[in-house]
C-alpha cells in the first residue's frame, strides 16, 4: 500500500505539517464517504491514518501490528477488508512488489 508521501516534493518545505495533512485526508474521506453513502468505520479510519502517517510504502501487515496494538483481536481480513474499502473508494492503492 502506497501514497505519495514518500518524497519531499519542490512546493513542500521542511516546514511541512504531515499531522495536519493526515487529519486532512480522515476528514476528506469522511466527506466524501458521507456523500457516497459509504462508512468510514473506525478501523477503516486508523487503517487510513496508518497509510497517510507513513513516509513509506506500508503493508497489510505492518499496518496489523500496530492496529494490533489498539485492538487485540484483530486479524488479516480486517486489515485487507480495510484496504480494499479505501482502494475502492480512492483514498489508497496499492503497489505490486517487483522482483529485483
Amino acid at each position: 500500500m502506497v501514497l505519495k508521501k514518500d518524497i519531499l516534493y519542490a512546493w513542500q518545505d521542511d516546514q511541512h505539517d504531515h499531522k495536519a495533512c493526515v487529519a486532512s485526508a480522515t476528514s476528506k474521506a469522511q466527506e466524501i464517504c458521507l456523500k457516497k453513502g459509504a462508512r468510514l468505520t473506525p478501523i477503516r479510519q486508523r487503517v487510513l491514518e496508518l497509510v497517510w502517517g507513513s513516509h513509506k510504502p506500508v503493508g497489510a501487515y505492518e499496518i496489523l501490528d500496530e492496529i494490533k496494538s489498539e485492538h487485540k483481536s484483530s486479524a488479516p481480513p480486517t486489515v485487507y477488508r480495510a484496504l480494499d474499502f479505501l482502494m475502492e473508494h480512492g483514498f489508497a492503492f496499492h503497489q505490486p512488489v517487483t522482483a529485483s
